[in-house]
């Protein structure tokens, strides 16, 4: 599939910086010609602070200023997360092919000289605008696609791969440095595939979000949570003993089943946990989990099962 990236459709603010009243007036007067929103700082100082304070979409940046030249102010705003991706073109009298040079190592997408011409400052304004709003969008898209290619796209957690890199991280850091033992809780909700028959697939997503949902606000920040496939949940929770996985995989029990969730009415759900005390493989640590799962419906569900 091709995406298409949209053109930007509100008027960009241009930030002036420029110690000539009549350089400011003039391309100010161009640019608001243009339905540009236009700022103008008649010192570096002035114009940094403008800049950080409140970024423009764009910057026109003399290079000879009274208080800071315009490569200083280049190399500051480039050095700042909020300001660094901001296209800065500068301005001067002066062609030197050095000046042109420094302006480019410094940052600067691009480089106009005085006296100006109209036709010629907006063509390079509008570009480098142009250039600047799909960087953003791209930027956008592609963070997009990584949220959903790590997580679970009905209840917003990890997904199954994910869990794993991020949990297989955390076993090798904590063999590492011989950190305590890590707690493993595999869940599932009792009798899913009844509420599916009884009541349609999206009660069942319901039911799943809600859990979800419950399990979430249960968990310290620290804890990874992830839908490991279907009604099947998982956890890793870091630095816990196993009367502390336990407990906890005790207290998420009667959270789910605590409160009915219409139309579907009480839903429970089976627990198994397990405990790293170090050089045991993930998979080994999940199969535990996964056997104490299978000990908790054998004992009629709606339980917590360990396994050693």
């Amino acid at each position: 599939m091709t995406t298409i990236l949209e053109e930007p459709t509100t008027a960009a603010t241009i930030l002036i910086v420029d110690d000539a009243p009549e350089n400011l007036n003039l391309l100010g007067r161009i640019l608001e010609g243009a339905d540009y929103r236009v700022r103008r700082q008649p010192t570096g100082r002035m114009g940094l602070t403008s800049a950080v304070t409140s970024p423009p979409d764009l910057i026109l940046l003399d290079i000879r200023l009274p208080d800071i030249d315009g490569f200083e102010i280049c190399d500051r705003l480039k050095q700042n997360p909020d300001t660094k991706d901001i296209p800065i073109i500068f301005i001067s009298a002066l062609n030197d092919a050095g000046d042109k040079v420094r302006a480019f190592s410094s940052g600067a997408v691009d480089y106009v000289t005085k006296p100006f011409q109209a036709a010629e400052v907006l063509a390079r304004v509008a570009i480098h605008l142009r250039h600047n709003a799909f960087r953003q969008q791209l930027e956008m898209k592609n963070r997009e696609l990584e949220r959903l290619a790590t997580t679970d796209p009905l209840t917003g957690i990890l997904n199954r791969r994910s869990f794993t890199s991020y949990a297989e991280h955390y076993r090798a850091r904590a063999d590492r440095y011989h950190q305590s033992g890590f707690g493993v809780i595999l869940l599932d909700i009792d009798k899913f595939k009844r509420i599916n028959d009884a009541f349609g697939h999206d009660i069942g997503d319901r039911v799943l979000v809600e859990v979800t949902e419950r399990i979430r606000h249960g968990l310290r920040e620290v804890d990874l949570f992830a839908r490991w496939g279907g009604e099947e949940f998982i956890i890793l929770s870091p630095e816990t003993p196993q009367e502390g996985a336990i407990h906890l995989a005790d207290r998420l029990r009667r959270s789910i089943a605590g409160e009915e969730i219409a139309p579907a009415g009480q839903v429970t759900a089976s627990f198994g946990v397990a405990i790293s005390h170090g050089g045991e493989d993930l998979d080994g640590l999940i199969r535990r989990a996964d056997f104490a799962l299978l000990d908790a419906k054998e004992a009629g569900r709606n339980q917590v099962q360990s396994r050693e």
